[in-house]
């Protein structure tokens, strides 16, 4: 399971999922105290320069296929909204190969209606794992951000 959250919330999202991992997008300082530090993955907030973005993608996939998916992976961004739920549906692609982006897509929608993935973390992230345009389809078919935000 991967549990997207604002840096804010961050504190209630690990009291509430208990997982043993973060991956944070720092800029905010989003209290990760309760996972051990070893289990953080730090992330530079900058992800509109495009060099960058290729390794931001590769730390992310090197971490999650590390992480032992028997307890929640914790992802945070700011606001919750943009790079941390792009995050979670790379990390779900590469983790499940086999599953249809649109199928992810749908999910993350359901479970954060006012998301809106980073499009160009998704762009590079579609020709990394190689999956021909069909996560930049999949943003596309989830429509945009709908309801309240935090």
């Amino acid at each position: 399971m991967i549990i997207i959250s604002p840096a804010l919330l961050v504190p209630d999202a690990i009291k509430t999922h208990r997982p043993s991992a973060g991956l944070a997008f720092r800029d905010a300082g989003a209290n990760f105290e309760a996972i051990a530090r070893s289990q953080i993955l730090d992330l530079p907030m900058d992800v509109t320069c495009t060099a960058m973005v290729g390794t931001i993608l590769t730390q992310m996939l090197d971490f999650a296929k590390s992480h032992d998916w028997q307890t929640p992976l914790l992802v945070s961004c700011t606001l919750g909204l943009s790079r941390s739920p792009a995050a979670a549906m790379i990390i779900a692609c590469a983790t499940n190969p086999s599953r249809d982006e649109a199928e992810i897509a749908k999910a993350l929608r359901r479970a954060a209606p006012c998301s809106d993935p980073h499009l160009m973390m998704i762009a590079a992230a579609d020709e990394m794992l190689d999956r021909d345009g069909r996560m930049i389809d999949a943003l596309d078919e989830m429509g945009p951000p709908r309801g309240e935000c935090i």
